[in-house]
């Protein structure tokens, strides 16, 4: 199983070319700095979660994870210096407190891991999941995006290619607040269910959180269904991730009926860790989809909006 992740480079021109030119524009300035942190602490989030899965798997005697969790860990390592790298240059994102919390856990996760103690272990890596996602939930819902203009083209191309700052906002409340905390839901269930099905006594606490999993997901996806139908039309605007996510929902279902009859009602054989694991990733990845391509759309606005000002004034950049 190839669980290799293509690593994003910062988008390295953009960055010089918001910072070299000479316009007012401190606001959009603001907002594509902080969506270059999100987009990184998005990144971190998504290994810590897998990193999360392998390691409590790989502990309790799974040896097919062992190679997965040493490719999570490099990932890890890359990430941590290229957040050591925005924090030289922008520290005033984060709170030093915030910042030192992120280089604590990380150095943890990478070099103080004792795999004996895999639910302490469990346990730490979702409170600083939690804790990530309060922070990536904050600094992208902080933003002004109202400030972001879309002058049209001829043809109609601006309007098409954007929708207005009041939709955006209402996007990001749906990503922020409903699908990114969703994924992780599902990243608890996917390190708990791929621990019971390695286990043959798996500990009472983590399968009591096992049994809560079923109506969460079910009360969720009414919510998700009911909200998700009116930002459809941002398919067209370079998030397809939302119509993909409801053909996923097949998938993601019949996770959830495997977790229920062969991790806790026992009726049918117990599911192999490795289908638990790669199912549960595919969920994850496409609701992860969802959120990379939002703040791709709005740095792609942000871009928009500075060349928009840019041909305005007469000025270059």
């Amino acid at each position: 199983m190839n669980m290799n992740v293509k690593m994003r480079p910062p988008p390295v021109d953009l960055y010089k070319t918001l910072h070299a030119q000479p316009l007012n524009v401190v606001p959009v300035d603001w907002i594509f700095d902080r969506l270059r942190l999100v987009s990184e602490l998005l990144l971190l989030f998504k290994m810590v979660q897998r990193f999360r899965g392998g390691c409590i798997a790989t502990a309790v005697g799974d040896s097919g994870f062992q190679l997965i969790t040493l490719q999570l860990a490099d990932d890890l390592a890359f990430i941590r210096v290229a957040l050591e790298s925005f924090r030289a240059t922008r520290c005033d994102m984060l709170s030093a407190q915030q910042w030192q919390r992120l280089h604590g856990e990380l150095n943890h996760m990478l070099c103080d891991l004792d795999a004996r103690r895999y639910l302490e272990n469990y346990q730490q890596q979702t409170v600083f999941l939690e804790e990530l996602l309060e922070i990536i939930q904050r600094l992208a819902r902080s933003g002004d995006y109202s400030v972001l203009t879309v002058a049209d083209s001829p043809g109609g191309k601006s309007s098409r290619c954007f929708a207005t700052a009041d939709a955006d906002r209402a996007l990001i409340k749906l990503v922020m607040v409903e699908v990114l905390p969703f994924a992780e839901m599902m990243g608890r269930l996917r390190a708990i269910a791929t621990y019971a099905s390695v286990v043959d006594d798996p500990d009472p606490v983590l399968a009591g959180e096992l049994d809560t999993f079923d109506p969460a997901i079910h009360r969720q996806l009414d919510t998700f269904r009911r909200d998700a139908s009116y930002f459809q039309h941002y398919a067209l605007k370079g998030i397809p991730s939302l119509v993909v996510r409801q053909s996923n929902e097949t998938q993601l279902l019949q996770l959830v009926g495997m977790v229920k009859e062969g991790l806790i009602n026992g009726r049918i054989e117990k599911p192999d860790s490795q289908q638990v694991f790669r199912l549960a990733t595919e969920v994850i990845d496409v609701h992860l989809q969802i959120v990379e391509e939002t703040l791709d759309y709005l740095t792609r606005k942000v871009q928009h909006s500075l060349l928009t000002r840019k041909d305005s004034s007469g000025e270059g950049f």
